[in-house]
């Protein structure tokens, strides 16, 4: 009797090409620019009071890290498995699971905090200060719940914890915040600063010039060329003529 045949298995959709997503970040930093930006080149007339409110969130992010991720984490090894009571040649090979997930929580925060405190700053310095503290404060808000979710799924697969319900936002309201200031700062330099871009007009126009230079010099060998060979034509012309003439003599 044949086997019942097995259960087709639907195919996950694969993420964007890295093209579109990154396109897609640009098209949002550009937007927070336009929409807003300021004047281009511009500081906050108070930069303190400009940068306070993201300065704030900072901090409150900064704090919960400590408390929840950092301590969670130490929690997890010693309370639960007991590990401050065991020599290091004691430690088992892997980690239990609760304890692991917590440390992976921890890590991928701390993977995360350079770009996070960068781009809050340069957002809110160059573009808007409120702006910049409201985006970082959702951004806060999604990696607790991320950190959350992380520690509490114990047993569960990997594809079932859901913990790009949070890690995608973050990526789009970091990445608009980044290519924001980044936006923001070209338009500066390319507006009111037209030096700036001098070197790579430099280099642009050594590569022409090495160009045209490298088609004046095969031209002027192909002219040397045509020279040689009339000249050459000429020479054989008078020796066939000064043959002739003696032949007649």
């Amino acid at each position: 009797m044949a086997a019942p045949p097995a259960p087709a298995v639907k195919k996950s959709q694969g993420a964007p090409p890295v093209a579109v997503i990154f396109a897609l970040y640009i098209a949002l930093g550009t937007a927070a620019s336009f929409l807003a930006g300021g004047d281009p080149g511009t500081l906050p007339e108070d930069i303190v009071r400009a940068l306070c409110p993201s300065i704030v969130v900072i901090s409150i992010f900064l704090t919960s890290y400590s408390v929840f991720d950092v301590m969670a984490a130490g929690v997890a090894k010693q309370v639960d498995h007991g590990y401050m009571a065991k020599d290091y040649k004691d430690f088992p090979l892997r980690l239990p699971e609760q304890a692991f997930l917590a440390e992976r929580a921890q890590i991928n925060q701390v993977e995360q905090m350079p770009s996070f405190i960068f781009a809050t700053l340069s957002f809110s310095l160059l573009v808007d200060g409120w702006l910049g503290a409201l985006l970082a404060l959702a951004w806060t808000v999604l990696r607790r719940l991320y950190a959350r979710a992380y520690r509490h799924s114990v047993g569960v697969p990997f594809n079932k914890k859901g913990l790009t319900t949070y890690t995608i936002p973050c990526y789009f309201i970091l990445n608009t915040m980044l290519m924001g200031s980044a936006i923001h700062a070209l338009r500066w330099a390319t507006s009111n600063h037209p030096s700036f871009l001098y070197p790579l007009y430099c280099f642009r126009q050594a590569r022409v010039d090495a160009h045209i230079k490298l088609i004046q010099n095969k031209n002027g060998l192909a002219n040397m060329r045509m020279v040689l060979s009339k000249t050459k034509k000429v020479k054989e012309m008078k020796v066939g003529s000064k043959e002739s003439t003696a032949f007649t003599n």
